[in-house]
């Protein structure tokens, strides 16, 4: 690292770190001992004087650093918080399945929209969004559980594939598509453009907008004397 940087990084504030990304790791020893003081400073009210004493090791703050870190995690965790409204779908294989001998059209690729009082636009490189919507609306077609379970929902994401289920079942696709993009306020303007451009990956343009459902399960693990929870497993409900 150059002298410049160097200075670039000593020169950062408490508020330029995402301490849990530094804390969870172990990238706090890696971290300059000014860097590490900021956290006592801030957290723990001590002086830099204090901070610079011999016997605070760098041991020693690391450890206070996680110490502190982790009590105020747990106390936040212990609080009643209001979870958000999750869907849970279980299709079964031996379900039945809507009108099973009626041909579903498969949304296309690409495709345009009229733009009023502007002519028409170009979708290009859909296909972030193309298989995604139409692994939906084959889901909202054939499979009424999965259909009254977004109904009820009082999520965007589920409001609005309702809709695009109701403008492909009128061969209107790339309308569909653009109602999707309108989950997205502010990136995708239509106006002033003949060719709207969708690059970019099926995470971010699909499944980033399902977040609130989306089923997570894992396990964390700390090795930290201090730390409350040494072992979490951590899970959401979602679609599956």
């Amino acid at each position: 690292m150059n002298a410049n940087a160097r200075a670039a990084e000593k020169a950062k504030t408490y508020d330029d770190f995402d301490w849990e990304k530094l804390i969870r790791p172990t990238e706090l020893q890696s971290m300059y001992v000014s860097q590490r003081d900021l956290y006592l400073m801030t957290n723990l009210n001590l002086s830099k004087r204090d901070c610079e004493k011999k016997e605070c090791t760098k041991a020693m703050k690391v450890e206070e650093n996680k110490k502190h870190f982790y009590s105020s995690v747990n106390q936040k965790t212990t609080r009643k918080h209001t979870p958000h409204h999750a869907i849970h779908v279980a299709l079964s294989q031996t379900e039945a399945i809507n009108n099973p001998q009626v041909p579903l059209s498969v949304p296309p690729w690409g495709g345009a929209v009229v733009v009023p009082h502007q002519g028409q636009v170009k979708l290009v490189k859909t296909c972030p969004i193309d298989n995604f919507l139409t692994i939906f609306y084959v889901l909202m077609k054939r499979h009424d559980k999965f259909m009254q379970y977004l109904k009820r929902s009082p999520e965007p994401y589920s409001v609005t594939l309702i809709t695009i289920c109701q403008m492909f079942d009128n061969g209107d696709f790339a309308e569909g598509k653009c109602a999707w993009l309108k989950l997205f306020p502010g990136r995708f303007d239509l106006s002033g453009t003949v060719q709207l451009d969708l690059w970019g990956n099926e995470e971010e343009l699909f499944v980033s907008r399902l977040f609130s459902s989306l089923e997570t399960t894992f396990t964390s693990t700390c090795s930290s004397p201090h730390c409350p929870s040494p072992v979490k497993q951590i899970s959401s409900k979602a679609i599956t």
